[in-house]
């Protein structure tokens, strides 16, 4: 063995070793939230990596100059309430068949839309096809467990026409987490969580600005 080879192969064990050090020292990814797990050892509530209270700059590094391919900010504030922020999350965003689509884990949906209150992650809506709602909801509950509560109700277009409306409901540590066959429109559903103490200040300042 040459003084090179030697020396070499003295360096590859020496990146192996620092690596293995790295490895064990290494944070295990957080546990996520999920009804699978008992009471009080179910994780952190997670939804596309986000935790409730985590800074917006986290998925979006710049708020107020970010835009989407036809120019359009990604973030605004909302129905005109101080401290409120929507943000399109296009992370999901992939091409099948040469067309672009927004991928929840295999299921296609409409939009994302992350909420926030004075810059830290408060909820979210995901819109879908009321036609992906079995898919979605399947893939729902692998992720997050049985839900607490199903439920099919009667839901009515504005003509007055009524259709069943079938919702799925988890208690997750921060407020209720909806699954709805039909929410925005007769042909769309939404998955929806509002941090319970943002939902109540939004509904605040709602009522509060209508009623004035």
């Amino acid at each position: 063995m040459t003084r090179t080879t030697a020396a070499l192969a003295v360096l590859i064990v020496a990146m192996a070793a620092g690596g293995a050090v790295l490895a064990q020292g290494a944070a295990p990814p957080p546990r996520g939230w999920t009804t699978a797990d008992p009471e009080g050892q179910r994780g952190q509530f997670m939804f596309l990596d986000n935790r409730i209270g985590d800074p917006i700059t986290k998925s979006f590094p710049d708020p107020e100059g970010q835009k989407d391919q036809f120019g359009l900010k990604l973030c605004s504030g909302v129905d005109f309430i101080p401290g409120f922020t929507y943000c399109e999350d296009q992370r999901l965003r992939r091409i099948v068949d040469g067309i672009p689509r927004l991928d929840y884990h295999g299921v296609e949906v409409k939009f994302v839309n992350l909420r926030y209150l004075n810059d830290r992650f408060v909820g979210f809506v995901m819109a879908f096809d009321t036609a992906n709602f079995k898919a979605l909801a399947g893939v729902l509950q692998r992720q997050y467990g049985q839900p607490f509560q199903v439920e099919v109700v009667e839901w009515r277009d504005r003509v007055g026409f009524a259709y069943n409306n079938t919702i799925w409901s988890w208690n997750t540590p921060h407020g209720l987490m909806t699954l709805k066959e039909r929410a925005v429109a007769l042909d769309t559903g939404a998955l929806e969580l509002f941090e319970a103490a943002a939902e109540r200040r939004y509904h605040a300042v709602r009522y509060r600005d209508v009623v004035d």
